[in-house]
Parts: C-alpha cells; sequence; structure tokens
C-alpha cells in the first residue's frame, strides 16, 4: 500500500509592511518536485501529517531533512534562496508513532514551537526521559534546553503513561503548556500539575482544554505558580472555578457547567475573564458587579448562558456603564435598537448534547418507588425519553414519558461520604414541556452514583 504523506506550508509574503500569509498543501511526491522554486518564499511554519505506519514516520523524517537541505543559489551565484533551516519557527507533526524527538529538530535555528498531534507515544514525560539521556553539547539538548518556549500535545492520550516525574528545568526556557483533548488526564492532571510546580515554576501560559476536567481534581495547585499569566480550563465539565495565583491576568472557563464565580481570592487581579457557555443565571453574572475581582477586569464574555434575553440588556448596560468590555464574538454586537444581538449557541449546545448523551449511557435508572427505567437523549429534538419497567427480566416498559429539556438548570459534582464512595452527579434539567404524564413538573432531576456508569435513584420533583 502507498504510503502518503501531507505537508502544510504557512507562507509570509516578503516586502510588505502587514503581516500575511498564506497555506500551501504538498503531498511528499509534489514537495519533492516543487522544493527549488519553494525556496523562493519564506516558510515560518509547517505543518507534516504522516499515517502512524512505520513508512510515514520516516516519510515525516525525509520531509524535515529537505528542509534542512544546503542553501540553492540562482545562476550568477550572487543571490541566495531561502534556507529553511534559518526561517521555521513552528513545526506540527501529525500521526506519528515516535518514541522520541528526531536529532533533525536541533538543527532549525530559530525553531522555539513545537506541536504534536496525534503522537501517542510522544509525550511530554517522553520528551523529559530523552533529554535526560542525551548529551547537553548536542543540538537537539540544546535546542530543547534553551529556546524551546511552546510545546503543544493533542489529540493523544497518556494510556502508557505511569505517572509524570519531571527533572528541573530541561526544557530550561520552556513558558507556554496546552493540552488539548487528552484522554486519560483526569487521572493525570492533579500529579502532572505538582511535577510542573516544581520542574518549571516559571512557567506563564497553561491551557487544558477538553480534557474531561471535573470536580474530583484538586486543581488549587494552580494558586502556586505565581507566574501564570494565563490558564485555559475551557471544554471540560468543572462546576466551579478552582483557585488560581493572584497575579494571573487571564482565566478561560467557557463551555463548562459552571453556575457561579467566587475567585475566593480578594487580592485576584484578573482583568481577562471568559464565562461563556456555562450555566449562570441573570443573578449570578451580575453578582460579578458586586465582587473584588470585577475592580480589575478590562474584558469579560458570558455568552450562551441561562440568561432570558431581557436581562442579556440589562447585563450588557451595566457592564458598558463601568467600562468593562464585554466582548461578544458574534456580529452584530447590537441590533439596531441598541439592544443585544442574540447570540449563536449552536456550538454550545452541541457541548451540552455530548456531556448529556455521554452521562446517561447505558445507565440503570431506579424511581423513588424503585420501579427500574431509562433515559435516552435525542439530541435532534432536544427531549429526554423517560422510559419505566415492570419488576421482573425481559418485561415490557409499562410507560414511556417524554421531557423537552432545553437547558440543564443545574449541575453538582458531590462526593462520597466516605473515601471508597464513588462521587454523584446531579444534574438538574428545566422543562419545558412534556408528553405522557399528567402534570408538568418545573424540573427533571437526574443521580448518578458510580464511577462504573451506573444509577441508583433519579429524582422526579414537581417543584424545586
Amino acid at each position: 500500500m502507498r504510503t502518503l504523506i501531507f505537508l502544510l506550508l504557512y507562507i509570509g509574503v516578503c516586502g510588505l509592511t502587514t503581516t500575511a500569509s498564506a497555506q500551501t498543501l504538498f503531498t511528499y511526491d509534489s514537495l519533492q518536485r516543487g522544493m527549488d522554486q519553494l525556496r523562493k518564499s519564506t516558510i515560518e511554519q509547517i505543518v507534516i501529517t504522516g499515517d502512524r505506519s512505520p513508512e510515514g514516520d520516516q516519510k515525516i523524517l525525509d520531509t524535515l531533512r529537505m528542509f534542512l537541505a544546503d542553501r540553492v543559489y540562482n545562476s550568477n551565484h550572487r543571490k541566495s534562496w531561502h534556507n529553511f533551516q534559518r526561517t521555521v519557527k513552528h513545526i506540527t507533526i501529525r500521526h506519528a508513532n515516535w518514541r522520541s524527538l528526531p536529532l533533525e529538530l536541533g538543527e532549525f535555528s530559530e525553531l522555539f514551537e513545537l506541536t504534536f498531534v496525534n503522537c501517542p507515544y510522544l509525550h511530554l514525560q517522553a520528551i523529559n526521559d530523552q533529554l535526560r539521556q542525551l548529551d547537553p553539547e548536542s543540538r537537539l539538548y540544546k535546542k530543547c534546553h534553551r529556546e524551546i518556549i511552546s510545546l503543544t500535545f493533542s489529540e493523544t492520550s497518556l494510556d502508557s503513561l505511569v505517572a509524570f516525574q519531571l527533572d528541573k528545568e530541561l526544557l530550561g526556557d520552556l513558558r507556554e503548556l496546552r493540552f488539548i483533548r487528552v484522554k486519560k488526564m483526569n487521572d493525570h492532571c492533579e500529579n502532572l500539575l505538582n511535577q510542573l510546580k516544581n520542574a518549571y515554576p516559571q512557567l506563564g501560559w497553561l491551557t487544558l482544554a477538553a480534557c474531561d476536567l471535573d470536580d474530583q481534581l484538586n486543581l488549587d495547585t494552580l494558586r502556586s505558580f505565581e507566574h501564570l499569566q494565563m490558564v485555559s480550563l475551557t471544554h471540560n465539565f468543572l462546576t466551579k472555578a478552582p483557585l488560581v495565583h493572584k497575579n494571573l491576568s487571564s482565566l478561560d472557563l467557557s463551555y463548562n457547567l459552571i453556575r457561579d464565580f467566587r475567585p475566593r481570592d480578594a487580592e485576584n487581579q484578573l482583568k481577562f475573564l471568559y464565562l461563556d457557555c456555562n450555566l449562570f443565571q441573570y443573578p449570578g453574572l451580575y453578582a460579578i458587579i458586586g465582587d473584588t475581582v470585577y475592580e480589575h477586569l478590562d474584558v469579560l464574555t458570558y455568552e450562551c448562558n441561562n440568561v432570558l434575553p431581557k436581562n442579556l440588556q440589562i447585563l450588557a448596560n451595566a457592564f458598558d456603564r463601568d467600562k468593562v468590555a464585554n466582548f461578544l464574538s458574534y456580529t452584530p454586537r447590537y441590533a439596531n435598537d441598541f439592544n443585544p444581538a442574540p447570540p449563536d449557541c449552536r456550538a454550545c449546545q452541541t457541548y451540552r448534547d455530548e456531556f448529556v448523551a455521554q452521562l446517561l449511557t447505558s445507565i440503570q435508572f431506579m424511581t423513588a418507588d424503585n420501579t427500574p427505567c431509562r433515559l435516552d437523549f435525542d439530541p435532534q429534538r432536544q427531549r429526554i425519553v423517560w422510559t419505566c419497567f415492570g419488576n421482573g427480566p425481559g418485561v415490557l416498559p409499562t410507560s414511556v414519558s417524554t421531557y423537552a429539556c432545553q437547558n440543564i438548570a443545574e449541575c453538582k459534582r458531590i462526593s462520597g461520604t466516605t473515601a471508597t464512595d464513588p462521587w454523584i452527579w446531579e444534574v438538574v434539567f428545566l422543562v419545558e414541556s412534556c408528553d405522557g404524564v399528567s402534570s408538568k413538573p418545573d424540573y427533571l432531576v437526574a443521580r448518578l452514583q458510580g464511577g462504573d456508569g451506573t444509577v441508583t435513584v433519579i429524582e422526579v420533583e414537581a417543584n424545586r
């Protein structure tokens, strides 16, 4: 089977006062044929995609070597074309089964940022262990120790990792770490933060995005990083904000399940706070104005929370009056009558749908009278179908009720009463309409207990 490798180049246009860039896609063969012509461009970022086969891994390496080739001179030998060794600043490797960094990376003299996407064996601990064994005089060691300031690991898993044990400042100038869609991060997050605190206390930017983090984790170690300027915990399942150091400038908690923001630190000096797509209601957001954190805020975002349109206008006016820029990502910012335009919350709804579907899948519920039942979520119709069964195996459903639950009103993560008890999810759905019941309840309350995904009780209350 023929192995293909794709190369995406970000080509800067020279001779302009403004920054401009273009993207060009090559296969391995077309890159070989077009390298001479390509050398007339300034290339600062390259993205190389393999297929996680031995042949693909080798072609990724061969591609790097092509960019390290000697300069090519024109016919009169008066002007040389670009040497990519001295222009490439950011390299992204996708779909590689490398166990270690290739020595060729040390040859790019201006390289300062590395990104690894779906490279399951090349995580931070693997790089740490490799550097520990390298000759300190080697170019790769010097590159990583003195010049790499940003590392990103995305779309991978920590299945093969036992624990992080990081040596102090092997990546001596590291300032930014990003973990995005990393499976099993929940199992290693506390260990990682403690190791980073000791190995890289100068870290300035940290991202743990879409890693399924929840309140079982103790994230308060973040408070120990006095040099952190930005923390992003977006697209997780947090129901409360973590403690952070008072020097932190930017905190991104968008796409979580938070209903109340209390920084728990009177000295906090946040300037940028992102709370989009959470579970805030109008009182919770308005309360931020009276908090000490509000005194320093320059930017606050809060799209796609549980706020009615009429209250959205009150919030926008209040924040604008106090000169807090509540920048909203959608256009127009205001409608013609200067009322806030409704945001596009489709991405937020997708996030919440995925959370609910994941939470309810394969769960055995019991009602208050010990009747077994099942909850099925229909994301297309925004419906929760509640099916109850009679006692005994193989019996037919005794009742089927359908609830239109557009919003999650509240979400809690409750710890067990003892160290061995599992944590409990409690999710409160706001019921807008229903079929198959005599009267419409205000809320549907699901309580899920057990790390194996089983549930013991479901409660339905007419008023809450």
